[in-house]
């Protein structure tokens, strides 16, 4: 039989009703995307499920700067480009590359 508190809650189902909580991101960032948002990398808590698209959303609801940037921003999670739909995991890492121009 399992353990119960005082308040007769089961043993380790606190975790289960609260969830293990929201996946955390660490979303890296290059080239003048550092300058518009003034760091390097950033950690992101979004809902489980989430998507790269709404990481991208999220980014510009936090830094409306980047919203220039949206349309050519590229994503790679594990060094891999990836697209919109994919969905994150807890301890992702995400890139975050702008186009880079070259001569």
């Amino acid at each position: 039989m399992a353990q119960r508190d005082d308040l007769g809650i089961e043993a380790g189902s606190v975790e289960l009703l609260l969830g293990a909580g929201m996946p955390e991101i660490s979303v890296r960032l290059y080239a003048g995307l550092q300058g518009v948002v003034g760091a390097r990398e950033l950690m992101l808590s979004l809902p489980a499920g989430a998507t790269i698209a709404q990481l991208r959303d999220r980014l510009v609801a936090d830094h409306p700067m980047l919203e220039a940037f949206l349309p050519a921003l590229a994503c790679a999670v594990a060094e891999e480009m990836v697209p919109p739909e994919h969905i994150l995991a807890d301890g992702d890492v995400v890139e975050v590359i702008p186009p880079i121009a070259g001569g």
